[in-house]
C-alpha cells in the first residue's frame, strides 16, 4: 500500500477528527502511523493517534462534543478510563477507524503541538508531528516496531535535528530515572553508524 493509499483510507476519520478539535479551539496534532507514514515509510495501522491541549474540559465534555462529529467511546466507562489513563479511546460511527486521543499537559507534548507540520490529507490540512518530535515519542515507547519506525524515519530524511531529539531523550530519561531511555536511542545510533 503506498502512502496516499494508506492516507486516502484514514481521510474521512482523520477529516472529522481534525474538524472537531478545530471547532472546539483545542489544540492538537497527528502522531502515530499517520505521521509515520508522512515523515518515514507508510507502515500498515488500524488507529489514528492524536495529542490534545484541553485543560478546561473534562474527558466527559470531550466526549460529548465528539458525538457531534461521528465519534463514540470504545469504552463503557471510557471517560473514567481517559481520567486514569490520560487517553481518551474514541472509534468513527461512520467508518469503524479507532481513534486514540492522548489528554497531553507535558511541556515537551505542549511543544509538539505548537512545532506541528502541516500536510494536505485529501483537501484537509492535518496537523502532523515533526519527525524530531515522532522519534522522541517513539524512544520513550519503544516496543518492537518503534524501532523499526525510528529505523524508518532516519532512512527516509537526510535533515534531522539531533540536537532536539537528545535534549527531550535526556530530560525524559533523568525525570523517570530511566537511564536506558537515553541509552536505547544513543544505542540505535552507534548501530547505525556501525552497519552505514
Amino acid at each position: 500500500m503506498t502512502r496516499d493509499e494508506f492516507l486516502a483510507a484514514l481521510s474521512t476519520t482523520l477529516r472529522d477528527l481534525t474538524t472537531w478539535l478545530r471547532a472546539d479551539g483545542i489544540r492538537h496534532v497527528i502522531v502515530g502511523g499517520v505521521a509515520q507514514a508522512i515523515v518515514g515509510r507508510p507502515r500498515i495501522t488500524d488507529v489514528i493517534d492524536a495529542v490534545i491541549l484541553a485543560e478546561r474540559r473534562s474527558p466527559q465534555e470531550l466526549i460529548d462534543t465528539a458525538r457531534r462529529f461521528g465519534f463514540i467511546p470504545r469504552l463503557e466507562n471510557a471517560a473514567e478510563f481517559a481520567i486514569n489513563n490520560r487517553i481518551l479511546l474514541l472509534m468513527h460511527e461512520g467508518d469503524g477507524i479507532p481513534v486514540d486521543v492522548a489528554l497531553g499537559i507535558l511541556p515537551f507534548e505542549e511543544e509538539m503541538i505548537e512545532r506541528a507540520s502541516r500536510v494536505s490529507v485529501q483537501g484537509a490540512e492535518i496537523p502532523i508531528a515533526t519527525l524530531e518530535d515522532l522519534i522522541v515519542m517513539k524512544v520513550l515507547a519503544f516496543r518492537g516496531k518503534d524501532a523499526v519506525d525510528i529505523e524508518s524515519v532516519l532512512d527516509a530524511n537526510q535533515k534531522i535535528d539531533f540536537a532536539r531529539i537528545r535534549h527531550w531523550v535526556a530530560g525524559f530519561s533523568e525525570a523517570l530515572e530511566d537511564p536506558a531511555i537515553r541509552e536505547r536511542f544513543e544505542a540505535l545510533l552507534r548501530n547505525r553508524s556501525r552497519n552505514a
